[in-house]
């Protein structure tokens, strides 16, 4: 693995628990039925989605109807969100490719480490339910504020910072309390969203696929 990949995967690995704790508790003070680390559907195996909110009337009259960043088709009934340290199209393709978007699914890949515009994977399943941000537009779309703004943007910058070593060991320390932390206050996730979806009639959520068919199919790579 190449050094700048390698410092790519340890500062994403770090950053993700940080920036998980940092919106699960801006979307729960929002009172919106959200998510962290759930396998979505079965189909995904045990890939876990990073973050995962119900698109109900709570969070259009809280998130959606008060940004102008997305445009989410009305059949939508969830949306999975995936934190990504990195740049590679490669990576972002695979990302599009574990039955986070469908029908009723809608994916949002936040890029972490650029303001600059990624460029979409080709031939990706329900490529209009697929939408790829910066740091910054993820933020205006969630509508964060106050210390959660903060707190999200100092991450960024302290990870931006990775090489020096004391923002390295900084960062280490941050995601260790960080994943300690979302671990204790909102624990057993997947049975949660598991009986969430029982409540509301949506199990068949976690039986859909991408588009019934073999993945592999969509892979192409240049």
């Amino acid at each position: 693995m190449a050094k700048n990949t390698l410092i790519e995967s340890e500062v994403g690995t770090d950053l993700h628990w940080i920036i998980e704790y940092i919106i699960i508790r801006f979307l729960y003070k929002k009172g919106l039925n959200s998510f962290y680390e759930v396998i979505p559907n079965i189909f995904t195996g045990k890939t876990t989605i990073d973050t995962l909110i119900i698109r109900d009337g709570k969070f259009k009259k809280e998130i959606e109807n008060n940004q102008n960043v997305i445009s989410i088709p009305p059949q939508i009934k969830i949306i999975n969100i995936d934190y990504y340290f990195g740049s590679d199209l490669n990576k972002i393709r695979k990302k599009t490719l574990r039955n986070y978007q469908g029908k009723e699914k809608f994916l949002i890949i936040v890029v972490l480490s650029t303001t600059n515009k990624i460029k979409y994977p080709t031939d990706i399943p329900y490529r209009k339910n697929v939408k790829i941000l910066s740091y910054k537009d993820f933020s205006k779309f969630i509508g964060l504020n106050g210390t959660f703004q903060e707190q999200y943007k100092a991450a960024i910058n302290l990870a931006r910072r990775y090489h020096y070593n004391q923002a390295r060991q900084e960062l280490r320390n941050l995601s260790s309390q960080s994943a300690k932390l979302i671990q204790e206050k909102f624990p057993y996730q997947q049975e949660k969203y598991e009986q969430y979806l029982m409540n509301k009639n949506l199990c068949y959520l976690l039986n859909s696929s991408t588009n019934g068919r073999d993945l592999s199919k969509w892979i192409k790579f240049p």
